[in-house]
Parts: C-alpha cells; structure tokens; sequence
C-alpha cells in the first residue's frame, strides 16, 4: 500500500497525506462492528462552472480528530444537512 497510496489518494480531493489517509483507513479496520464510528464530513454546497461540489469546512479537522480517537466522538448537529460528526454502531 505505501508504493501505491499516492495512485488511490489522487482522485480524492482532501489536504491529507497518503499516510494519513492510510492510518484513518487503519483505524476504521481495526474498529469492531459493535463499535464502528461512522463518520461524515461537512462542508457547504457550492456550484462551480455548472457542477455542485461540497466545500469542506474548519470543521472536518475536529471530525478527523474524532476518528483516529484524539477527541470523542460528536454527533452531527441537526441542523444541517452537511453537518460534520460521528456516531457509534
């Protein structure tokens, strides 16, 4: 995976290295399915040239932290549609 993690990574677009990437990737692997945290990205949507896209927001870097356990988990607010967060199961 290291020799090709760039090649996986290239079509995603996110500030993350490949290997952080692969330790999120590990994390998720290593999590039982009683204890899965499910995660989601936030962002707003954005039409660029015709094309919708979600814009990531400030608060992604809490989402990631959430994931590979430097915080607990928050669930998404509910008042957005693209709220970030995370649940257990």
């Amino acid at each position: 995976l290291p020799f090709i993690g760039d090649d996986i990574a290239r079509p995603l677009a996110t500030d993350l290295s490949t290997g952080e990437l692969m330790r999120l990737g590990w994390v998720k692997f290593r999590a039982s399915d009683e204890a899965t945290l499910r995660c989601r990205l936030g962002g707003s949507p954005e039409e660029i040239d015709g094309v919708w896209y979600l814009i990531g927001s400030e608060e992604n870097v809490s989402v990631v932290d959430m994931l590979t356990g430097s915080s607990a988990p928050q669930r998404p607010s509910a008042d957005g549609l693209y709220a970030p967060g995370c649940t257990r199961g």
